[in-house]
């Protein structure tokens, strides 16, 4: 037989029972394949004990049921519900369509490899199976008539997408329940200024039922009502979730006695959850609930850490050393920010950590080379330490020298300064120009862009004799054309570069991405 008949014949199978070879067998009964022989040998005609007719049942079946009654009763693994026809039988079990893919082995999609039970083929489209998503891409697409996301059913002559009913009649329009504009399309579907209104609502409205204070609930819909009018519902529909998250937990506090406050919120917020709350910390700056700045917050937030920098030592041998360093660092005559209490705090913790020294007294210069060749740019932050431990232990450590690093010549300092001014002359929008401005200042006087962005009006002087910033202190005078540039993007509030909030400067963070996004 050569290779194509072979490729042809059936494959040989026999019956469980006999051992005849068959072609097909007639019944596979709990696994066991039967030829038909041998399936009317042992499956007598009886009668159904549920419904009276005739079923071929085996002979020592005690309750013999038909196929009709037995689809009836089954019901699915999953999720118990009936199940008329099964999409799967798992180990002899019926499992319904809708939960037959949790059963199945996943397989990678041959459009976009990700691993996916529900494979299926698109007719006229593809010819393998693809995922539910790459099969959305390919029949699915927001009208270009009325906006909805329908299945794409025809397209315009010059290649809009349709839904059916458009493609019917692509002129047709229809005024917008709620505002009177017109909308495209035939239904009575809103604009979608609206529809995000109205689900912002729904979203609101199913959130809130979570909160039980009325105060709390209340706020939520002054939030609500607020967004709307500023017209950023787009921003807030987002983060709804986590703003209803922090009004419950403000809610379940043991602080909470059923007045909201503004030190109700300083409590309850990090620095980092006002910045993902969004368009909230705006409402809540305006409802006076947020009252300090960013620096304040920023400083209450490093007080944090450095409590949980505490807790972390709280069994080393050393915790007693770490304790009293920390609070020789919070004396009022070191007039150290909690960020260098922090970072002061944290590098003497990596210090021993790293040396895994048993006391204090142990440490010597090797561990500090050590411990610098991993992590050197912990070095500035090491000085204090080693001053604290020779005032107590009467050690003196070494710390070795750093590279040194090279002044930036005029040259570039000139070139930089005529690049940032050609750009924030041009640069889009107003926050990617101040970015710009300060970083223009930063370069020019040599100083953080850090610094830059803490000043407050108080350090802008306008005179006829010329424009004067105040610079670490010092009074500097501000020439054309930068002085023109700076004045046009100072903000009316009391930052000099403001930020999201009013009572906020523009951060580094956000004015190094304004740069980034208009560089590239």
């Amino acid at each position: 037989m050569d290779l194509e008949q072979e490729a042809c014949t059936p494959k040989e199978r026999r019956c469980d029972e006999c051992g005849r070879e068959m072609a097909k067998a007639h019944k596979i009964h709990s696994g066991t394949a039967l030829c038909q022989r041998c399936y009317q040998r042992l499956f007598k005609s009886r009668e159904c004990v549920k419904c009276g007719g005739r079923v071929r049942a085996l002979a020592q079946d005690p309750s013999p049921i038909c196929a009709s009654c037995r689809r009836k009763a089954r019901v699915c693994l999953r999720c118990e519900r009936p199940v008329p026809t099964a999409g799967l039988i798992f180990e002899g079990k019926p499992v319904c369509p809708s939960c037959s893919p949790y059963f199945r082995e996943a397989v990678p999609c041959p459009r976009c490899g990700k691993l996916s039970t529900t494979l299926s083929r698109v007719v006229g489209l593809t010819v393998e199976g693809v995922c539910d998503k790459c099969r959305r891409a390919l029949t699915g697409a927001t009208c270009s008539v009325c906006g909805k996301h329908r299945n794409r059913f025809a397209v315009t002559p010059d290649g809009k997408p349709l839904c059916k009913s458009c493609a019917a009649n692509p002129d047709a329009t229809h005024s917008c329940p709620d505002c009177g504009g017109t909308v495209g399309g035939s239904t009575n579907a809103p604009c979608l200024p609206c529809g995000m209104i109205r689900a912002i609502r729904r979203k609101a409205d199913a959130l809130g039922r979570m909160l039980q204070a009325a105060e709390i609930r209340q706020l939520l819909d002054e939030y609500t009502e607020w967004v709307i009018e500023r017209q950023s519902v787009r921003n807030a529909l987002d983060t709804l979730s986590r703003v209803v998250e922090i009004l419950g937990r403000i809610e379940s506090t043991d602080d909470y006695s059923g007045v909201l406050t503004a030190d109700t919120f300083e409590r309850a917020l990090t620095t980092e959850q006002v910045r993902r709350s969004g368009v909230f910390a705006q409402f809540l700056t305006e409802k006076k609930l947020l009252v300090r700045s960013a620096t304040e917050r920023a400083a209450a937030s490093e007080l944090r850490r450095v409590s949980n920098v505490l807790g972390e030592v709280k069994n080393r041998p050393w915790s007693d050393f770490i304790q009293s360093y920390a609070s020789d660092l919070n004396t009022p005559n070191r007039k150290l920010s909690a960020r260098s209490q922090r970072m002061y705090l944290r590098t003497a913790v990596e210090l021993l950590a790293h040396s895994e020294v048993r006391r204090v007294g142990d440490l010597a210069d090797d561990h500090i080379r050590s411990f610098l060749r991993s992590k050197p740019g912990h070095r500035a932050s090491l000085f204090s330490l080693v001053s604290y431990i020779k005032e107590k232990y009467d050690r003196q450590l070494t710390i070795p020298p750093s590279k040194q690093k090279h002044a930036p010549s005029i040259k570039s300092v000139v070139d930089e300064v005529r690049r940032l001014t050609v750009a924030a002359r041009t640069a889009e929008p107003l926050g990617a120009r101040r970015a710009y401005v300060a970083k223009l200042i930063s370069v020019l006087f040599g100083v953080s862009l850090e610094h830059v962005l803490s000043l407050d009006q108080t350090s802008l002087r306008r005179s006829p004799d010329g424009t004067k910033l105040q610079v670490k202190g010092q009074w500097m005078v501000v020439e054309a054309p930068i002085d023109e540039l700076l004045l046009g993007v100072a903000g009316e509030s009391a930052k000099l570069f403001p930020g999201r909030l009013s009572t906020d400067s523009l951060s580094v963070s956000g004015a190094l991405y304004h740069i980034q996004s208009v560089d590239t």
